[in-house]
């Protein structure tokens, strides 16, 4: 028997997107966000009820590099498209631990000039 998972998204507003999947299944979460900046970075979280908020995985705008916290393996992956400004999450092979709610967040790269 396999068990439900309760996958949820959540945006800034704190607006909710959920979806309900089976063990062993692929969930995509989606992500929009808006600016005229060319550099910056989109993080993804997870979050357990009662619990903190754990960093997943944190996508540059100017490559493709993807680095990710302790414990998210290659069942999660996340994609970051600047031109059409969306970003996604995939978490492959659901199990029952992945049952949580899923935050995006961004953040502009400042860097420091040169005196």
């Amino acid at each position: 028997m396999s068990m439900l998972i309760d996958v949820q998204m959540r945006s800034k507003n704190n607006s909710a997107a959920t979806m309900v999947k089976k063990e062993g299944d692929i969930a995509i979460l989606q992500c929009t966000y808006s600016t005229t900046e060319s550099d910056y970075i989109l993080y993804w979280y997870r979050h357990y009820p009662d619990k903190t908020p754990e960093f997943m995985i944190r996508r540059y705008s100017g490559n493709d590099i993807q680095n990710k916290g302790t414990g998210f393996g290659i069942r999660f992956s996340a994609q970051l498209q600047t031109s059409n400004s969306f970003a996604s999450l995939s978490i492959a092979a659901l199990v029952v631990s992945d049952s949580a709610v899923y935050y995006c967040a961004f953040k502009t790269r400042v860097r420091s000039r040169a005196s």
